[in-house]
């Protein structure tokens, strides 16, 4: 409507809800892609994170749109994620950095929609983990398929007055509050005593055994999941798939494993229509998309061994501290899963956790000396692989250690003169922040801190070395960034290449 009033050179510009941005439904889905079609390009700007305190009276996350009046012949999408920062709590500030701003092609969003989410929540290569899981793995929905059964949603209780609803009531009832360390439910379920529910329910829809995933996220960002060995009436805040121990051996370890590991939560971040944007409640459509390999096939591979015996293991106890690591290795080896692509779930789980308002201030936290070493080691190793391919010398970081008051971190990256040690690439250097941004400009020829405070990221070259300057924040520093700092700079060197041709 607001275009008839518009000329050609008129742009629009709208603050809407971002839930039919990520919804399931298919018709929303439709309804957001063609209203966009017409006013191509389009930037979209997600403000999920920034509710709290810029929309304090609705919990509705929202989207700004900002569109053209008439039709381009361009068919791309800008994304920006306006991220939550502690400064945003006392000054109305959107605080956006290059990092934040990614592309998208029209093409690309309607062929898979869930790539929107996931250029707005993660990076390159959590979109390029996607794509490939998509390409070798089947959803858990087809995967179940064989086995005639599917995840079903558990029941809400109904009244009286509804008709032909009796629900199973020689069982025992799975209600909310029932899942228990490990794999397992309470020891202890009360009988059922429902009666009445708003869709009639068959006895033999969760036959024995069922595996159950809770509906709601708690303290983690990993599902919930249990496996249950006798006949049970399940509420709604759980999903339960049934399979028979005949047609499927070893199988609910396997899904049961896969579903509690760091890959389902960094799938639930990057796809799901609800996680990370409006709550933590996991959408049985959300569940059933998940890429996996072949259930029984898996049950018969070493990596699937493994997590069979981590299972079991830990039926009736909580694993703790780095007792998960196994688990989550032994999920990496099943989908083969190189190291780059381990760096990317494993920090997609930990971006999980800062989903959450209490857990927020700590993707805040200055970074330390630990974060800034794996950081620079994640760096290194993908340019090793680039370097693989050309006859530079090898790489080596100083990592600066400032005062931890200092708002800037600095990590340099050089060639090798014959100055690093070779049993250790990265060396920590003590300096002043006016000793090494001076350092910087005298070597490069760049003086930075006018830059830095319009960019908030920096990369600084010569033809010998790249500085990679950025605020103290924990999460400009993980793995995940190290992968897309070292991707730019090679396109930087590709593009600078090709233009002294």
């Amino acid at each position: 409507r607001a275009a008839q009033f518009g000329h050609g050179n008129t742009r629009l510009g709208m603050v809407v809800s971002a839930v039919p941005f990520f919804a399931i439904s298919h018709t929303a889905q439709m309804a957001v892609r063609e209203s966009l079609k017409h006013l191509l390009p389009v930037a979209l700007v997600n403000l999920s994170e920034l509710s709290s305190w810029l929309f304090p009276n609705t919990s509705m996350p929202a989207m700004i749109v900002l569109g053209c009046h008439t039709r381009s012949t361009g068919d791309d999408l800008t994304l920006v994620q306006a991220r939550w920062s502690l400064r945003s709590r006392n000054s109305p500030m959107i605080e956006i950095a290059p990092s934040d701003v990614s592309a998208l092609s029209f093409a690309a969003w309607d062929q898979k929609p869930v790539l929107l989410k996931a250029g707005f929540f993660g990076q390159d290569r959590d979109v390029s983990l996607l794509l490939d899981l998509s390409e070798h793995y089947s959803s858990l929905k087809e995967q179940l398929a064989p086995f005639i059964s599917r995840f079903r949603s558990g029941f809400s209780v109904g009244t009286e007055h509804e008709k032909d609803s009796v629900v199973l009531t020689e069982s025992q009832c799975a209600g909310q509050m029932m899942l228990s360390s490990g794999f397992s439910l309470s020891g202890r379920l009360p009988a059922c005593e429902v009666t009445h529910a708003p869709e009639p329910r068959q006895r033999d829809r969760f036959l024995r055994p069922v595996v159950l995933v809770g509906r709601f996220l708690t303290n983690c960002p990993r599902p919930r999941v249990a496996i249950h060995e006798s006949r049970i009436a399940l509420d709604d805040s759980y999903y339960g798939v049934s399979l028979t121990r005949s047609n499927s051996q070893n199988v609910n370890e396997i899904m049961a494993g896969i579903l509690r590991s760091q890959l389902t939560s960094w799938y639930l971040l990057m796809t799901s229509s609800i996680v990370g944007l409006t709550g933590r409640e996991v959408k049985r459509e959300d569940l059933i998309t998940l890429p996996v390999p072949d259930l029984e096939a898996a049950s018969q591979s070493e990596p699937g061994r493994r997590i069979v015996r981590f299972v079991n293991d830990y039926r009736y106890r909580e694993p703790a501290g780095s007792a998960w690591e196994d688990l989550d290795n032994a999920v990496f080896d099943l989908y083969q899963f190189n190291a780059a692509q381990r760096i990317a779930v494993q920090d997609g789980f930990l971006r999980s956790r800062w989903q959450r308002n209490g857990a927020r201030s700590n993707s805040m936290q200055p970074a330390d000396v630990g974060d800034l070493t794996r950081y620079a080691n994640t760096f290194l190793g993908t340019m090793d692989a680039w370097q693989g391919f050309s006859d530079r010398r090898q790489l080596c970081a100083d990592i600066y250690q400032f005062p931890e008051s200092t708002p800037i971190r600095v990590v340099r990256f050089f060639f090798d003169h014959g100055t690093c040690p070779r049993e250790a690439r990265v060396m920590i250097q003590w300096s002043s922040l006016r000793a090494a941004l001076d350092g910087i400009a005298d070597r490069t020829g760049e003086w930075i801190a006018p830059e830095f405070v319009g960019l908030r990221e920096l990369r600084v070259h010569s033809s010998n070395e790249v500085n990679i300057v950025k605020s103290t924040v924990r999460r400009n520093w993980l793995g995940i960034q190290a992968l897309s700092d070292a991707d730019a700079v090679v396109r930087d060197f590709v593009a600078t290449s090709w233009s002294q041709r």
